[in-house]
């Protein structure tokens, strides 16, 4: 579907939208050249604001790297109408919106949300940072200090290093050679040093009105968002047109034909055979990129994918192309997730790829694969929902630089007749001569030191006796193309009437438990169907845990394929385990062929066979995965301690590595054939299915279960929070360099106004304690307060995590702010806790933006086998309860007396190897 705007005296501009996007469309161009693109979403509670300037990372110059980022952090901090550091952010939290910003390569974008009646004033106090930014130096050297946390907190993780990698591996001119995040060094903080004069310089080069892309989504009408949006922003500068490519090759052959050797900090094992390839994002409506990865990453049996999982040398095989990364150039690139089986024989594992692609280039154009892509594409692109508006305004504002604002909906889908030169052109870039070959593992031989990042790497050639050893194994390897995709073929599903508005409880059995509803707001042929194994069996003890997951892992690797063939098709599959261990398997999608793949799905589970060589595959990805978890920043790391202390019995994630170390073939099948035995099989069923067909396909799923059956009750997984008054410690030593701190108080009361209570005190709290302990003190980078619920238990948390701060220091400081907060939270008029409420409620109960959205709403009442259905009810209902006198009383109670249990969680990082952990 085409949507025709016109904007005064402008051509019209066609947006295109799918047919079940009820949103509309109005671009224009300002006076001084902004580009807006303003939609109306008639069912938004919130409007949702990203501008986009057209400049990043790689126009940092070359003497203070991270400049751009630096400048995206000063100018939060204030403006001449609104002086105050942070004021948008506080106008917002008032009002339970929020803003970010982001700095990219090529682009750095700004964003905010907040509830429609509150649009007016946020655009004033955005629409400043672009007219009148203050940039005051009193916080010049304050947010180096935040760059530097930021920096600190992502110098060990693997991705920033990798990313880091592919522009030291390149060209050394090339400016992704160079740190884009910045630190303190890179950003000098001696007042001589230029830095701040650069900012400002960045500022009026590249900050013009004329360089800049904004998008309002909301509810308000387009004609009073042009009006907003013209007060507010017509007098942002326009600015000079400035040239905003990046004209230096990144991969020039000097780079081609490289062994890239990688050491990482988590336990990974990888591959990655890289194919530098030209910019051709011009041909983006003929898809060759894509044409090949669709190709590429097929999982039917004889592909590469397919073929490197059954020799037991890959666990996941994925493959993307960003060929702009550099600017004029970019890459392909093909990722082997390895087993150990495959690091060893990795000669092996490259010979099949160079094997697979020269395939693809002998056989593998044959316009019925491109002409399969179009319709699933087109198929996709008809009954998607539209984005959240966030996501909208962010995701166009940035694509709006680089292609028309009428496909910023539709890139993917729009497809031009098949032109097969053009994917001739991609695959004549990718030769075993050009590739650039990543290995990626532990005890790879390394020699040099990354600058500015943990780890070490090494660059070797490709040597001519390489290139003959692959050749010569590729011969032995026999591959094929993928069939057509049957998935592809038909989209009518049956015409059903929607008439069951509140959940039905379908089956109630012993052993069988199945709840069923259709659609309220998406009445468009999709369903949800949720499968739970539900028992216990899980969460017995470390060894009963790892044999859940380790079946989990082979149910997941036993229908790739077929999971690979639905998606395809926009069918969303996945077996996977809940919270607490059950195994699950979701479907999610049309619903014409779910009859048949679910019951596909659930035979395979009580079919489930596999070999040594399969578990120990699983295995190896179980243990990477617990082992890479002490790699995670501090924030992540304390909050994932905090949920097992409080969720799961005494044992954790160390002794679930040292049982999976045990496990048997034997006690897999035992396992998976004790949960068949005793398991209660529940099934969530929302959407366009009929009651008939949602009780065959649960008695399908029972059958499957076999006979001799002896389920227990439903198994709903509770909490062990600490007594009021009582207090817990957790205190551990990390490889990470940072150190995070948090407290959470956990109330032990479970009624749904004590919930509510907390919810709105979290919004009263954060924006203060950022601002003081973050922006004005540089704490950390991570200053926050948040919200959890320990099965039906509400809690309160309050979270730091700091490169330059010691743990006993950070517990004094947020322990003095806390008291220190309560003169403040005593100030808090009616009006202003009214106009949250309303604004929080609002999002609530506001019409779920698309199916996936609304059918999952309601999964946690089903997992607390709270057959209401009304937690959402209640939560609005218990909203309207609280008082501004409820809110002091729980402050005081809940956090500076004793009325709730308090778990503090410290993580010490190697750089506090010195200092203490805070006392308890």
């Amino acid at each position: 579907m085409l949507t025709l705007m016109a904007c005064g005296h402008q051509a019209p501009i066609i947006v295109d939208k799918g047919a079940n996007d009820p949103r509309e469309y109005r671009y224009l161009e300002l006076d001084n050249d902004l580009k807006v693109l303003l939609v109306q979403a008639p069912d938004t509670e919130v409007s949702a604001v990203s501008l986009s300037v057209n400049a990043g990372s790689y126009h940092n110059p070359d003497t203070f790297p991270g400049l751009a980022h630096y400048l995206e952090h000063m100018l939060f901090l204030g403006t001449e109408a609104y002086p105050e550091p942070n004021a948008l952010q506080e106008y917002l939290e008032s009002n339970a919106g929020f803003a970010n910003a982001y700095t990219a390569s090529d682009h750095t974008s700004y964003f905010f949300q907040v509830p429609n009646d509150h649009l007016d004033p946020a655009l004033d106090r955005f629409s400043h940072y672009f007219k009148t930014p203050l940039f005051d130096r009193e916080y010049s050297d304050k947010e180096r200090t935040a760059i530097h946390n930021e920096w600190s907190m992502g110098k060990s993780q693997d991705s920033r290093i990798l990313h880091q990698l592919m522009g030291l591996t390149a060209n050394p001119e090339h400016p992704a050679a160079r740190l884009n995040v910045g630190n303190r060094e890179t950003l000098p903080g001696d007042p001589d040093s230029g830095l701040y004069e650069a900012m400002l310089a960045f500022y009026e080069r590249y900050y013009g009105a004329r360089n800049m892309t904004l998008v309002l989504v909301g509810h308000k009408p387009l004609e009073e968002q042009e009006s907003l949006v013209r007060r507010h922003f017509a007098a942002v500068p326009q600015g000079d047109a400035v040239d905003m490519s990046v004209a230096v090759p990144g991969l020039p052959p000097t780079t081609h034909g490289k062994h890239i050797y990688y050491r990482p900090q988590k336990d990974l094992k990888q591959l990655v055979i890289e194919f530098p390839i030209d910019n051709n994002m011009d041909r983006w409506r003929s898809k060759p990129n894509e044409y090949l990865i669709n190709l590429i990453t097929s999982e039917e049996p004889g592909t590469l994918g397919h073929y490197l999982r059954e020799e037991g040398l890959a666990n996941v095989l994925t493959a993307g192309a960003q060929p702009n990364f550099y600017g004029p150039d970019g890459v392909l690139r093909i990722n082997i997730d390895a087993t150990e089986r495959g690091m060893e024989q990795r000669d092996r594992v490259i010979a099949a790829t160079l094997a697979y692609l020269a395939l693809i280039e002998r056989d593998g154009l044959q316009e019925h694969y491109y002409e399969e892509a179009r319709l699933l594409a087109k198929r996709e692109f008809a009954r998607q929902s539209p984005p959240q508006p966030m996501q909208q305004a962010v995701h166009a504002s940035a694509l709006m630089h680089r292609f028309p604002v009428q496909y910023v909906n539709s890139l993917g889908a729009r497809y031009a007749d098949y032109q097969p030169e053009w994917i001739r052109a991609v695959l004549a870039q990718l030769t075993p001569e050009r590739m650039r070959l990543w290995h990626i593992s532990d005890g790879e031989p390394v020699d040099t030191d990354i600058p500015h990042y943990v780890g070490r790497y090494a660059v070797r050639d490709i040597t001519p006796t390489d290139l003959t050893r692959w050749h010569e194994k590729a011969q032995n390897i026999e591959l094929t193309l993928p069939p057509a995709n049957e998935l592809a073929l038909g989209d009518d599903s049956e015409d059903i009437s929607h008439d069951i508005q509140r959940f039905t409880h379908l089956i109630s059995e012993p052993g069988v438990d199945v709840w069923f509803r259709h659609a309220e707001h998406h009445q468009d042929g999709n369903g949800l169907l949720h499968y739970v194994w539900n028992t216990d069996l899980g969460m017995t003890d470390a060894h009963h845990y790892a044999l859940g997951a380790l079946v989990n892992g082979l149910l997941s690797e036993m229908s790739t394929s077929l999971v690979d063939r639905a998606g395809r098709a926009g069918i969303h599959i996945k077996f996977d385990r809940s919270e607490n261990n059950m195994q699950t398997l979701t479907l999610r999608g049309p619903t014409e062929k779910h009859p048949e793949l679910a019951n596909q799905l659930v035979d395979n589970m009580a079919a489930l066979d596999f070999t040594e060589s399969d578990l120990e595959r699983e295995r190896d990805r179980l243990q990477e995965w617990l082992r890479g978890d002490q790699q995670d920043p501090p924030m992540q790391q304390v909050q994932r301690w905090l949920g097992w202390q409080v969720r799961t019995p005494e044992w954790d994630r160390d002794e679930i590595l040292v049982a999976s170390e045990s496990v048997t073939a034997e006690q897999v099948r035992q396992y998976l054939q004790t949960v068949r035995r005793v398991s209660t099989l529940r099934l969530y069923a929302y959407g366009h299915y009929t009651p008939a067909q949602v009780k065959t396909l649960a008695r399908h799923a029972e059958r499957a279960l076999g006979p001799d059956r002896q389920p227990g009750p439903v198994y709903v997984q509770t909490a062990t929070p600490p007594e009021p008054g009582e207090r817990m410690s957790i205190k551990r030593e990390i490889p990470h360099n940072d150190v995070g701190w948090l407290r959470a108080f956990i109330s032990s009361d479970t009624d749904m106004e004590t919930r509510a209570s907390l919810l709105l005190l979290n919004q009263f709290i954060n924006n203060p304690l950022y601002t003081q302990l973050r922006t004005e003190e540089q704490w950390g980078y991570v200053v926050g307060a948040g919200i959890t619920v320990f099965a039906e238990h509400p809690a309160l948390m309050v979270l730091v995590q700091s490169s330059d701060k010691a743990l006993p220091e950070i517990q004094a400081r947020v322990e003095r702010f806390l008291v220190e907060f309560e003169p403040t939270l005593a100030q808090v008029q009616p009006s202003q806790l009214e106009a949250l409420r309303n604004s929080i409620i609002a999002q609530v109960t506001q019409k779920p933006n698309d199916f996936g959205t609304e059918a999952g709403r309601y999964l946690g009442d089903f997992y607390r086998n709270d057959g209401r259905f009304d937690t959402i009810d209640r939560l609005v209902t218990a909203l309207n309860s609280i008082d501004v006198e409820r809110l002091r009383e729980d402050y005081r109670t809940l956090v500076l007396e004793e009325g709730a249990g308090v778990v503090t969680v410290q993580a010490k990082g190697s750089g506090f190897t010195d200092s203490d952990f805070a006392a308890p």
